[in-house]
């Protein structure tokens, strides 16, 4: 991936690496999450996988010693081999 994305950012990032879970229709994909924003995080998947940018799906992950589960509704901004950016989307009811 271009560095040059990283220096395109918007918000400013944590450093977050957490074990996580994507839910993708049927599919549970593992990931780890790399940082987070208010807006969006850096995820790499465990395999290489192929999606569209705006895909939705649940990301779902727990902090290190905590037994809160945190579930974000995402949407796919970009995607290149394992790695993805995605922007978390707002939870209509």
């Amino acid at each position: 991936m271009d560095e040059s994305y990283l220096e395109k950012r918007r918000f400013k990032r944590l450093k977050f690496k957490e074990n996580g879970l994507v839910q993708l229709d049927k599919d549970t994909l593992k990931v780890k999450l790399l940082d987070i924003s208010a807006r969006g995080a850096l995820i790499t998947f465990v395999n290489r996988v192929s999606f569209r940018n705006n895909e939705k799906f649940n990301l779902s992950f727990s902090p290190v010693n905590s037994s809160i589960l945190l579930t974000y509704v995402c949407e796919i901004v970009h995607c290149c081999n394992k790695l993805a950016g995605v922007k978390f989307s707002p939870i209509l009811e």
